[in-house]
């Protein structure tokens, strides 16, 4: 029997897990074969963090319709804002 808690996370570990695979997949195949990358391995560390931190937010919307539009409520606010 899972915990409510647990219940309400499995979102979280799957877009987790999505964004882990993803970022890794596009690190491995697409920028590791270019020579330069392999040398920097700050700069390519960097550019994995990034594409995993977007990865992520963009499972994470997937996965939660109700949080997706409540973001795209708060952008239209900011916008109006301006």
């Amino acid at each position: 029997m899972m915990s409510n808690e647990l219940r309400s996370d499995w979102k979280d570990f799957a877009a987790t897990a999505i964004a882990f695979l993803v970022s890794g997949a596009f690190m491995v195949f697409l920028i590791m074969p270019i020579p330069g990358f392999q040398e920097d391995l700050v700069l390519s560390g960097i550019l994995a963090a990034v594409i995993y931190i977007i990865v992520l937010i963009v499972t994470l919307l997937a996965l939660k319709k109700d949080e997706m539009k409540r973001f795209i409520t708060f952008f239209k606010r900011q916008k109006s804002d301006m």
